[in-house]
């Protein structure tokens, strides 16, 4: 079901009906996962929840972070910095941890590039997605290619994570042709 989180038992990874198993079923459909700090980000085609205190049957909770933006693709999402990068409808989004404990912040990224973000999200069925972090250089590599072709050649992009003279950081972006 494409909706709903199964999580396996607290002493056996692959056992999903023993003691600590369980499932949660959600409005919207799952497109992928990751861990960010102490919670599990649950990443769905419309919204964004929190998976807290998993190890605690009686507080265990899901709450949403967004409902108003999802993801585009679940290989999209990476962790540049202590923040996760993923592409939803409208850019390159970042959830990122704030001052206050429990707190995460939506920010976009990538506004000079918004006509080729627009161009990938208006066709994302016609693509394979796949992204990476090149950690050394604080980068963030986002392909598509389309799925139909035999020489499997793609379409990206490149985000650096940069210090600003002036102060601040923010990503500097690039495109990419021909890659294999």
């Amino acid at each position: 079901s494409p909706n709903t989180i199964y999580y396996s038992g607290t002493s056996d990874i692959d056992d999903f009906t023993s003691s600590g198993s369980g499932s949660i079923k959600l409005d919207d459909q799952v497109v992928g996962l990751k861990s960010f700090r102490d919670d599990l980000i649950i990443f769905c085609k419309n919204s964004i929840y929190k998976l807290v205190n998993i190890n605690n049957a009686s507080t265990i909770a899901v709450t949403p972070i967004t409902k108003n933006i999802g993801c585009l693709d679940g290989d999209s999402i990476q962790e540049v910095g202590g923040q996760l990068l993923f592409l939803a409808p409208n850019g390159i989004r970042t959830v990122a941890g704030t001052a206050r404990i429990g707190d995460v912040e939506l920010s976009s990224l990538s506004r000079t590039i918004q006509p080729i973000i627009s161009d990938i999200a208006s066709n994302i069925s016609s693509y394979n997605v796949n992204s990476i972090v090149l950690r050394s250089k604080s980068q963030y590599r986002l392909f598509y290619g389309s799925s139909g072709t035999s020489t499997a050649v793609s379409e990206g992009i490149i985000g650096t994570l940069r210090v600003r003279p002036e102060g601040g950081s923010g990503f500097e972006w690039s495109e990419t042709l021909g890659i294999q």
